[in-house]
């Protein structure tokens, strides 16, 4: 939880208020290597940051996995197009 508040603050120092109220909206997930945290079909519901690990995005060609991006520790991940237009992902999004 630290990790994304010192995120925020780098980006725009956030007051004690911020902090306080980010800490009681924001919930930690803890995802197993190899689980998908979004699957192609599925509408996103949430934005994830992501404390340790890496994330792989990919995409079915016939039978083929084919890797679009990785994220990394201390990035956020969206599936921006589902997210906020509520469509079907295209990609899985798995750790």
């Amino acid at each position: 939880m630290e990790a994304i508040l010192r995120l925020v603050d780098s980006i725009q120092p956030a007051s004690d208020e911020v902090k306080f109220q980010l800490r009681n909206a924001l919930k930690e997930k803890t995802v197993g290597k190899n689980e998908s945290i979004l699957k192609a079909g599925q509408v996103s519901k949430y934005i994830y940051f992501i404390e340790k690990g890496l994330l792989r995005a990919y995409y079915f060609k016939g039978h083929l996995e084919v890797s679009a991006w990785f994220m990394k520790e201390g990035d956020v991940m969206v599936s921006v197009s589902s997210f906020f237009s509520r469509h079907q992902a295209r990609k899985v999004f798995t750790l």
